[in-house]
């Protein structure tokens, strides 16, 4: 009778552990910053009892869990101990928030479902100072000019939350440069390149090219555009391919660099569309012009919201390269790029005037 009435305490305790976790888990939602890699959820049971267990009754529709030891994939159980490591890592992009469930049981065969919501967060730093096209970044990102005053502070903060994401320190780099701190930001930007970041790379290249906190060196910025450009970079096959189309510090090779600028294009880099606009509205360095291609480009640049795809999209339309001439598209879109800071555009726009 002693042995059977310490059964049935053990079912009934095993039962409120059970019970415990389920209540522990149901209905929390926890904010999960994107771009950090696998992030604890923190989630603390109210037992240790080895006899509990979770079961991954409905995997996350996006992003990973995972231990510390292994990735869990569905129906994946785990221990009540290695609940309080479990993690989450957001795929880049998503925003919606996710739901996981868990079945919840002892091995006297009690269970209770459990579920919960992740949703990703973006860190402040990168809605403050991510870049465009950033093959590292997790934002559409912002033009130098649109970064505001508070953006150092954010990736400072940053920084110091997450030392080890080298996005962050780019970030950092591209917030001090915007408030005009060059020495810093080149500290910031090359301790960037260092952990791997391959923006960084084009970015120290960019310093070089235009004497930004360093003495003008054309072949130190190609070595870094070369760099990036080899790691994929849109903006790094951009320079790099410019610069070897024109022979800008390096012997000329025409049909790599307007590969590369092709290349950069079709990954949505406007300003290689500007660039091969204007070698194929005029045809340069022995190609042949195609001036319908170069109106493609510069369309495309358009749809994108770049100013000088407008503006040199304006001459197109006011000297009917490559469309029908019509003088009142042409200047519409001298007006629009002007309103976005062209520095050009106004002078087209004033001749149209005359």
């Amino acid at each position: 009778a002693s042995l059977e009435a310490e059964q049935k305490q053990q079912v009934l305790q095993r039962g409120i552990h059970v019970t415990g976790a389920a209540e522990a888990i149901e209905s929390r939602e926890i904010d999960v910053p994107v771009g950090v890699g696998a992030v604890a959820l923190s989630l603390d049971l109210p037992t240790d009892d080895s006899a509990v267990s979770l079961r991954v009754a409905n995997y996350p529709a996006t992003g990973t869990l995972s231990l510390p030891d292994r990735a869990l994939s569905p129906e994946s159980s785990l221990t009540v101990g290695e609940v309080e490591v479990l993690r989450y890592e957001p795929q880049i992009g998503a925003s919606a928030p996710v739901e996981v469930a868990f079945e919840i049981r002892a091995d006297n065969g009690a269970s209770k479902p459990a579920k919960m919501k992740l949703s990703p967060s973006i860190d402040p730093c990168d809605s403050a100072a991510g870049e465009p096209l950033d093959l590292q970044g997790v934002v559409p990102g912002l033009l130098p000019n649109e970064i505001g005053a508070e953006a150092v502070k954010l990736c400072e903060a940053a920084v110091k939350a997450y030392p080890e994401v080298a996005r962050f320190r780019y970030e950092l780099g591209r917030a001090l440069l915007a408030a005009g701190k060059v020495d810093q930001a080149r500290k910031a930007i090359q301790q960037a390149a260092d952990r791997g970041h391959v923006r960084a790379v084009f970015e120290l290249g960019y310093l070089y090219a235009t004497g930004t906190g360093v003495a003008v060196d054309r072949k130190k910025a190609n070595a870094f555009y070369g760099a990036a450009a080899d790691k994929g970079d849109p903006y790094g096959m951009t320079s790099w391919g410019r610069a070897l189309f024109n022979g800008y510090g390096v012997e000329r090779d025409t049909g790599k660099g307007l590969d590369l600028l092709l290349k950069a294009a079709s990954m949505g880099h406007t300003y290689a569309m500007n660039d091969l606009g204007a070698i194929f509205t005029e045809g340069r360095n022995g190609v042949t012009a195609d001036q319908a291609r170069a109106v493609a480009f510069l369309e495309a640049g358009v749809q994108r919201q770049d100013m000088y795809s407008m503006n040199l999209l304006g001459q197109n339309y006011l000297s009917g390269a490559g469309v029908e001439k019509n003088p009142e598209t042409a200047l519409a879109l001298f007006q629009k790029a002007t309103e976005f800071g062209q520095p050009y555009a106004p002078g087209n726009l004033a001749r149209m005037y005359r």
